[in-house]
C-alpha cells in the first residue's frame, strides 16, 4: 500500500515536471495538427520579413516560434506550402524587385542589402524566380514598367 502510493505520488511529480516543457516546445495546436498555430506562422513571417538581410538560420525562428528545428521547419513546410529557405528565398528576391526599380543602386549594393552573399549568387537566384536576370528585369522594367515574366513568382 504504502509502495503504491509513493509510486503514484512519484509518477505525478515526474509528469507535473515535464508538462511545462512539453507544452513550449510543441504547443498543443501545433502538435495535433502538425501545422504551424496562427501565432507561430505570423511571428516565423515577420522575423523573416525582418531579418531579410541577416543570415537568419532555422534554429533562430523556431526559436522564437517555440519549437524545435525540426518540427519547425516540417510544421512551416505544411502550414505554407513551401520551405522556409524558399519563403524566405522569395521575400529577398521580391525585395530585390522593388530595389532594381531604383536606377541608383548597383546590381552587387542590391544583393548585399537583400541578403544575397554576393551578386554572382544573387543573380542565379533571380534568374531561377523571376525566369530572367536582375539586369534584364530592370531595363525591362525601365521601358515598360508593366512587363511580366511567365515564369515569375509572387509571395
Amino acid at each position: 500500500m504504502i509502495g503504491q502510493i509513493i509510486r503514484q505520488v512519484s509518477n505525478e511529480d515526474h509528469r507535473r515536471h515535464e508538462a511545462p516543457h512539453a507544452s513550449r516546445v510543441n504547443p498543443p495546436a501545433a502538435a495535433a495538427t502538425g501545422v504551424l498555430a496562427p501565432w507561430q506562422e505570423r511571428r516565423a513571417r515577420e522575423i523573416m520579413q525582418a531579418r531579410l538581410a541577416t543570415r537568419l538560420t532555422i534554429a533562430d525562428v523556431a526559436r522564437e516560434c517555440r519549437l524545435t528545428p525540426s518540427y519547425f521547419a516540417k510544421a512551416f513546410r505544411r502550414t505554407t506550402g513551401m520551405s522556409p529557405h524558399q519563403y524566405l528565398t522569395g521575400l529577398r528576391v521580391q525585395e530585390a524587385k522593388s530595389l532594381l526599380l531604383s536606377p541608383t543602386l548597383s546590381l552587387a549594393e542590391i544583393a548585399i542589402i537583400c541578403g544575397f552573399g554576393d551578386q554572382s549568387y544573387f543573380t542565379r537566384v533571380f534568374t531561377r524566380f523571376v525566369g530572367t536576370s536582375p539586369g534584364a528585369w530592370r531595363r525591362a522594367r525601365a521601358q515598360r514598367p508593366s512587363v511580366s515574366f511567365p515564369h515569375e513568382r509572387t509571395y
